[in-house]
């Protein structure tokens, strides 16, 4: 839990951090999913994935290499209960979630 002070209200404001970088390695300890990583085969002629295009092809970064990491992060709020009137939007938690996009479609949000 890493704290953010109080709220005008003197209620502590907090947040739980998870680290990204020890998500990926124990993700990529897995030796399964690093044989995913570097064993997907793209088809000649269609567009199956953000891989594909030349976003990626002509990106300096990649510049068409398939062996480096590709992570997209995308964020959702919603509410962990039912609040009606004057309540509502007072429970609102914020999650960030990632993809390796690397993976396989079918294991990308496991």
């Amino acid at each position: 839990t890493v704290s953010l002070g109080t709220d005008v209200n003197g209620k502590a404001d907090t947040f739980q951090h998870v680290p990204l970088c020890k998500m990926l390695q124990c993700i990529l300890e897995n030796p399964y999913v690093w044989s995913d990583i570097h064993n997907q085969l793209a088809e000649e002629g269609y567009l199956s994935s953000v891989f594909d295009g030349t976003a990626h092809h002509d990106h300096a970064y990649f510049h068409g290499d398939r062996k480096k990491l590709c992570i997209q992060l995308y964020s959702d709020e919603f509410e962990v209960c039912n609040p009606l009137g004057s309540k509502r939007g007072k429970h609102k938690l914020m999650a960030v979630y990632f993809s390796i996009l690397n993976l396989p479609q079918k294991l990308r949000s496991r």
